[in-house]
């Protein structure tokens, strides 16, 4: 109110609420009680990413948040999952390029505008289901963002990256 009364500018258009964060044992956080966790000592151990996807992947609207290690450690691992698979990836785009598999082929037009190899040729059936799969977890996630819904969007990117990605990358 005192940024709208000063600057006569409306400061933001929105606000989030976000969940209560428990202790394992289901305990309100309090540095007055000490059931508070050290979030540096936490981005330490687990890192800042897993953190991130952690809170985010438990924020449902009107649940609280039971953070634990294990929730934390499940996390890092997949944090840990991403990384592995991205260098897999970036590892394997020069073989791709060499056998020809055309960039506009392999993915979505709004995925392929990003992209920062061009390729050329055939792609199989299994790359284009994925890619397919890449573009309607895009979209979901998207919109789970605009409203807000930061836990369905850390479910999809979950879904798909474990799911449908490192599955297929594992395989093949």
């Amino acid at each position: 109110m005192l940024g709208l009364h000063f600057t006569r500018t409306v400061p933001f258009r929105a606000v989030y609420l976000h969940s209560l964060v428990r202790t394992a044992s289901g305990e309100k956080m309090s540095k007055s009680k000490g059931t508070g966790l050290d979030p540096v000592a936490l981005n330490q151990q687990y890192g800042t990413d897993a953190m991130r996807f952690c809170l985010a992947s438990m924020a449902a609207p009107g649940t609280d948040i039971v953070l634990s290690d294990d929730r934390l450690a499940s996390a890092r691992n997949f944090a840990n999952k991403i990384w592995n698979a991205s260098r897999f990836v970036f590892g394997n785009l020069e073989k791709a390029d060499l056998v020809g598999a055309p960039l506009e082929k392999l993915a979505a037009p709004e995925i392929r505008a990003q992209a920062p190899y061009a390729s050329g040729g055939e792609i199989s059936l299994i790359d284009g289901w994925l890619f397919a799969r890449l573009a309607t977890t895009i979209r979901m996630v998207n919109e789970a963002l605009q409203n807000y819904r930061f836990h369905e969007a850390a479910q999809g990117v979950y879904q798909f990256f474990w799911g449908d990605f490192a599955t297929g990358t594992s395989s093949g």
